[in-house]
């Protein structure tokens, strides 16, 4: 038995995806990693554990969620905020493989020419901030802001103020 017909047999992301590597379709994939697991209310909190043992989706909903939270940020900023966050090591080249995805499926934009990346849209946004949570999110939006507004006005054209 091959292995693509092996995992397809024990994958729940059936059929295989036949992927066009010159031009490849993330909504593909964004449509089974993503759009396939619906968020619901009932939905078990995200517990943050090593990186290893974090689920694709769950690093997808941190990444996204921490972009949104930063307004932007690039590959580098992604990979430093979760050496923070992670206990041992994080593996980058599966955070560049997400932030890939992500990128792909419209979820995170490119912008500037540094490698900067924003949330495309808050209807896309993967990740759902508990009501006792919001206020330290908010928290650290205002504060946030207050720096960005510091900035050199090349990255606050970046940002939006």
């Amino acid at each position: 038995m091959d292995p693509q017909k092996k995992i397809a047999d024990v994958s729940r992301f059936q059929p295989n995806i036949q992927f066009n590597y010159e031009n490849p379709n993330f909504a593909l994939i964004a449509q089974r990693l993503l759009d396939r697991a619906p968020l619901h209310s009932t939905r078990q909190t995200l517990q943050i554990k090593s990186f290893s043992e974090m689920r694709s989706f769950e690093l997808f909903s941190v990444i996204q969620a921490l972009v949104s939270l930063l307004g932007i940020a690039t590959i580098d900023d992604i990979e430093f905020f979760l050496r923070g966050l992670f206990p041992g090591h994080i593996a980058p080249s599966k955070i560049k493989q997400i932030v890939s995805i992500l990128v792909g499926s419209a979820r995170l934009d490119e912008i500037g020419d540094f490698g900067h990346l924003k949330v495309s849209s808050e209807k896309n946004l993967i990740p759902q901030i508990k009501d006792g949570a919001k206020r330290h999110h908010d928290i650290l939006k205002l504060n946030l802001s207050t720096i960005y507004l510091n900035a050199d006005s090349d990255f606050q054209s970046l940002i939006g103020v």
